[in-house]
């Protein structure tokens, strides 16, 4: 039977591809297989009904079957004859119906086997088909509660019932999928998105919540504020941000009320308080505290998460309004005595000691809430969702439901409720925006899935008093105690050992969690050791790079010194050879004129004849002189003058050249 629904959910998303904005469209061909199927002469709803939830494994009430049927008419494969409904043999025909069923039917069949596997392998626990089935369906439970708190009947998709093993290793499951097999994850997806096709069509007035939110004002309500500025993950965070996105591009306005804000803001300034008190204890704290407190958060961490908010709220355009006045609306003031009743009702079918656990101020601002959305329609009954206008948005589905009871007792022509959850608002848009939709349910299931894994109070309450019995029994040393108590990974091991329920949870699980914190936390040691070493090598062959370049560019250096010394030596050698040549040739003229000098003055001593002129013979007679002079200064030998000569003349050239 199990099989059967989560088929009837994987083809509803088929036809969903197909049909895409026509959400009864989509049942149409299970209505045509079957009646071709049972071969029916004639109509009969009843048994159609009974018929339809025998062989899709799916619930019909009789207002749905009914819409269908006459969209069957409309499409003339059914005629009406004598007041009766009847097969229009010419033309009717199912398609594909059975292909597709058969192809969905053998996906399943390889997800179920390998959710086996997987919980053999990893978790050494051995599921039967028919607990895989089950555990499947109840994942996807948590849509039919926040779909169809505005619905009084019985819901499409039967009721299976399943530990919390079986929900924790179906939720591990997916997350495995997520990561290692997006196929698997997409038959998910497909499925989830089939279970809200099969809750929709029980609205029998569903067409109203449609069209676009373009001027619809949502008060959204603390629990959802949490869950957006990621107080309680960062997956939970990206699916409320997708939300969100989603209702800003339909064009609806967002706020919430003054009281909504303080109590946000009081919640969190308590974790400051809490969050390094010594007296802190997990199975009171709230879950905003425990996420803190896990992740390791200190309180200045806190205190600037805290300092984030604002930024949030200006990011989606969401602002801070005061509720309505009670004076000036007084006459749309509903009764907030009855108000609280059923809503205390509501919650003690969940949580049955809700007013001994602190809950009063929690309750009261829900009736602030939902009070002021009455003021704020000023006593109108909208038939749309346009015409509502003012709409306040929980996660909590217990409190949609309770306000929906109190506004059908008040008037049941009621239509459009005061107070609808994230998830049903979430499927009016994506209903009518398809493009939307693989994000938004992707993400609702992955956030889903973590929330599924996470321990519950009861197994954390547990778990704590197991861990003090063991330091009362100095079974544990105190910095093992405070391991066991205050680390992540405790409620990480935690919840992987027990497989999420309590009555698994034993004092050796505790010494095992120890066992693996401390296991971790050895390798996390090691691994940084590694690292830093690694770092280390890296940092010193770093440094002999370095080393080695700066030697390279030392040693280029000398080179280069050596060469521009040696060009310069050499230029220098050149030019000493150069003027070396040059006081040759002038001191060579000079002392061979100097020997003509001496030569025509003997000549004119003992020839004057020869010579010629009396001023020709003065003139040589003082170069004579002049010379004879510089002969005996300089040492008076003929080999001295000239060696004299060349050096005056060498010092003058290279004056000359050199500079």
């Amino acid at each position: 039977m199990t099989s059967n629904t989560i088929i009837s959910l994987a083809v509803l998303k088929v036809n969903w591809d197909i049909k895409k904005q026509d959400y009864i469209e989509v049942f149409a061909p299970f209505f045509l297989n079957l009646i071709l199927t049972n071969n029916y002469e004639r109509i009969d709803v009843d048994k159609l009904r009974s018929d339809f939830e025998q062989e899709y494994g799916l619930h019909l009430p009789h207002h749905p079957s009914i819409t269908i049927l006459n969209r069957l008419v409309k499409n003339k494969f059914l005629i009406r004859e004598g007041g009766q409904l009847k097969p229009n043999r010419n033309i009717i025909n199912a398609g594909d119906f059975a292909q597709v069923s058969t192809e969905q039917k053998r996906i399943l069949n390889h997800v179920i086997s390998q959710l086996i596997t997987f919980c053999n392998d990893k978790y050494k626990e051995i599921l039967t088909i028919i607990e895989a089935e089950n555990a499947i369906l109840n994942f996807l439970a948590e849509y039919q509660l926040e779909i169809l708190f505005a619905y009084q009947g019985e819901g499409s998709i039967p009721e299976v019932h399943v530990s919390k093993t079986h929900q924790f290793l179906v939720s591990k499951f997916f997350q495995h999928a997520v990561e290692q097999d997006p196929k698997i994850a997409d038959y998910f997806l497909n499925i989830a998105i089939g279970y809200v096709l099969a809750n929709t069509i029980l609205y029998n007035e569903f067409d109203r919540f449609s069209g676009k939110l373009k001027g619809v004002n949502y008060y959204l309500d603390t629990g959802y504020l949490f869950f957006l500025i990621g107080a309680n993950g960062e997956i939970l965070k990206e699916a409320f941000e997708e939300l969100t996105n989603s209702f800003l591009a339909d064009g609806a306005n967002l706020f919430i009320f003054q009281h909504t804000y303080d109590e946000l803001m009081k919640i969190l300034r308590s974790c400051v308080y809490w969050i390094d008190n010594p007296d802190y204890d997990p199975e009171k704290a709230g879950r905003a505290l425990r996420f803190f407190y896990t992740e390791g958060f200190s309180k200045s961490d806190v205190e600037v998460f805290i300092n984030k908010v604002s930024a949030v709220f200006i990011r989606f355009q969401i602002k801070v309004v005061p509720k309505p006045s009670y004076f000036t609306d007084k006459q749309y003031q509903v009764d907030e005595t009855e108000l609280r009743k059923v809503i205390v009702e509501k919650y003690e079918l969940i949580e049955p000691l809700v007013l001994e656990y602190g809950k009063e101020l929690t309750i009261q601002r829900d009736i602030d809430s939902i009070s002021a959305i009455y003021r704020l329609r000023q006593g109108q009954l909208p038939h749309t969702l346009k015409e509502a206008k003012h709409v306040f948005i929980t996660t909590n589905s217990a409190l949609a439901r309770a306000s929906y009871s109190f506004e059908k007792a008040i008037n049941p022509e009621s239509v459009i409720p005061t107070c609808m959850t994230d998830v049903f608002v979430g499927t009016l848009i994506w209903l009518y925006s398809p493009a939307k939709v693989v994000n938004l349910k992707m993400k609702q299931l992955m956030a889903n899935a973590f929330a599924a894994i996470q321990p519950d109070t009861l197994l954390i309450g547990k778990y704590l008093r197991t861990v003090e019995k063991l330091k009362k029994d100095s079974s544990i040393t105190t910095e093992d105690y405070y391991l066991l108590r205050t680390t992540s990974a405790a409620y990480e091991f935690l919840a992987d050992k027990t497989l999420g329920d309590e009555h698994r949870l034993t004092e050796k699980t505790g010494q095992e969690i120890l066992y693996e914190i401390k296991t971790r936390l050895k390798k996390e040691s090691e691994a940084k050791l590694t690292t830093a070493l690694i770092e280390h090598e890296k940092e010193k062959t770093a440094l002999l790079r370095e080393r080695d370049i700066k030697q390279k560019m030392l040693q280029d250096a000398k080179t280069e010194i050596l060469k521009e010394r040696g060009d310069k030596l050499s230029l220098q050698g050149r030019l000493e050879n150069r003027i070396e040549i040059i006081t040759k040739v002038i001191a060579g003229f000079f002392y061979l004129l100097l020997l003509l000098v001496a030569i025509l003055a003997f000549v004119d001593n003992y020839f004057p004849s020869f010579v010629g002129t009396e001023s020709f013979s003065k003139a040589l007679g003082t170069l004579f002189i002049i010379f004879s002079g510089w002969f005996l200064y300089d040492g008076g030998g003929l080999k001295d003058a000239k060696f004299s000569l060349k050096k005056q003349v060498r010092k003058l050239v290279r004056k000359i050249i050199l500079g």
